[in-house]
């Protein structure tokens, strides 16, 4: 008993570690890099969309030249064609997007 439970727990995979991560490339300041996909940054991002899509006009305006001021103007132009639904504390990809985001 002295390796047995541990060594195993070593070895065996916990929950969505043990599943194989995907990949993702993204732009950063013009350079592509390679990164594992991680679907909660996109869940958060389609909260943003949203939000702002929520908005009258003067108000979008107003966050638009806040994103900007903050050097995140170009935030609400990035968006999927797929929506992220939350389910059991996992994000998966949903049914595809009818229109997209209002900007």
């Amino acid at each position: 008993m002295a390796g047995g439970a541990s060594s195993q727990s070593r070895r065996a995979g916990v929950g969505r570690l043990a599943e194989a991560p995907g990949s993702a490339a993204f732009l950063v300041d013009g350079q592509q890099i390679t990164a594992l996909a991680q679907p909660y940054r996109h869940f958060q991002l389609q909260r943003v969309h949203q939000l702002v899509s929520a908005f009258a006009d003067r108000e979008q305006s107003a966050v638009m030249a806040l994103l900007e001021r903050c050097g995140f103007g170009q935030l609400l132009s990035i968006s999927l064609h797929r929506t992220i639904v939350h389910e059991g504390n996992l994000e998966r990809w949903g049914p595809p997007k009818d229109g997209g985001f209002k900007k």
